[in-house]
């Protein structure tokens, strides 16, 4: 019943502030689609992540950084958003859609595509796209399959979760009722009999009912006028204050659930710090890298030809970036990469984060005089 407080906590576990008991369930767990909001909270931490890896472009196998395509695909796609913006966008429309993200070239920009849904298929050709649009405006030209950008995840995760759906659509429903139930206050007005046939009695005892009462049950402070001889009490004060744990634990096994759909660590979710290096570890391998060798075989393929990979032209989406290293803590093992030779002075900075120094010495490759030839130590007898 409206106006009668409770200790509440919503579905996704945050505790309430005082609130009428059927508000919660007309307004928060009647709309609530769970699998969909932890489905979004996961393909929203991937598509971050993506995002924020920058896309290298290699020709003959040495980095070219102020190519064209390096400027459009990592700064400005087009005149409305930034490469990351396009990025994020593009990830989420892979991971929520079944034909996957189309991006499509159009007067010298990026842009992502309303639908990736090719207009005539050619499976043993090239797919045809027409009546292409960008935000609900329509390009007049069509494009085949090797002018544009089709990203596609090779399982439909939408659709695993769509299925979980129904079930958890089903149980909530279930589980929202009972909460009704419990939560729900009853009450019994007695009042002094009212004589058959007088009907002016009647409408004041109904206009006293549907206006005085009703709005005193329905307010979080209010006076009531009793008359004498009506009573109003309330039935079964056991239950008057519940939890919503049934909804709790119903989320958390629905984020288990999509999780596990999505190859991610469950305490992703719950940003569960505990063991973070494992975890990341974890996220990265199986939700982030094949988003990544997706997204990278694409645009390989799509900007180099079989002559250009054969002689070292390609794309690296770089994730090495992802993790954050603080410097101090990084030190020795900066150390021991530059001493051996792995990387310049000047990579291991921009890997940390700095700015190269630029310098002849910083682009040089370092090995430490520790170092040699494994048949030069076996024919000094191991000296």
């Amino acid at each position: 019943m409206a106006g009668i407080t409770q200790r509440l906590y919503d579905w996704l576990g945050n505790r309430l502030d005082a609130t009428s008991a059927s508000e919660v369930v007309a307004k928060d767990f009647a709309k609530a689609a769970m699998t969909e909001a932890a489905f979004r909270i996961a393909t929203g931490y991937i598509s971050s992540m993506v995002a924020k890896c920058p896309i290298r472009f290699y020709e003959r196998g040495r980095l070219v950084e102020d190519s064209r395509d390096a400027y459009s695909w990592n700064l400005s796609p087009n005149a409305n958003e930034s490469g990351p913006e396009l990025m994020g966008r593009m990830v989420d429309r892979m991971l929520h859609e079944k034909e996957g993200a189309l991006v499509v070239p159009y007067r010298g920009s990026l842009y992502l595509a309303d639908s990736a849904a090719p207009s005539k298929r050619n499976h043993l050709g090239e797919d045809v796209y027409e009546h292409v649009t960008v935000g609900g405006e329509q390009i007049r030209r069509s494009y085949r399959a090797s002018d544009v950008f089709r990203f596609r995840m090779p399982s439909d995760l939408h659709g695993i979760v769509d299925g979980m759906n129904g079930w958890y659509d089903r149980a909530l429903e279930a589980a929202m009722g009972d909460f009704a139930k419990r939560c729900g206050r009853k009450y019994k007005l007695k009042s002094p009999a009212i004589r058959p046939g007088d009907t002016k009695a009647q409408q004041e005892f109904s206009k006293y009912v549907n206006e005085s009462l009703k709005s005193f049950l329905e307010a979080d402070s209010a006076v009531l006028p009793e008359y004498a001889g009506t009573e109003l009490s309330e039935v079964g004060t056991s239950a008057t204050v519940t939890t919503s744990s049934n909804l709790v634990n119903l989320r958390k096994d629905c984020f288990e659930a999509v999780a596990a759909a999505a190859k991610m660590p469950t305490s992703m979710l719950y940003g569960n710090v505990n063991n973070f290096a494992e975890v990341f570890r974890s996220f990265m391998s199986f939700a982030v890298d094949p988003v990544i060798d997706v997204t990278q075989a694409e645009l390989q393929r799509k900007t180099f030809d079989y002559d250009g990979w054969s002689a070292g032209d390609r794309v690296v989406i770089d994730s090495t970036h992802l993790k954050y290293t603080d410097l101090f803590d990084a030190a020795d093992s900066a150390s021991k990469i530059v001493s051996s030779g792995l990387l310049t002075p000047d990579g291991v900075a921009e890997l940390l984060g700095l700015d190269p120094a630029g310098e002849e010495w910083s682009g040089a490759y370092w090995m430490t005089r520790n170092y040699a030839p494994a048949g030069e130590v076996y024919a000094g007898g191991g000296e």
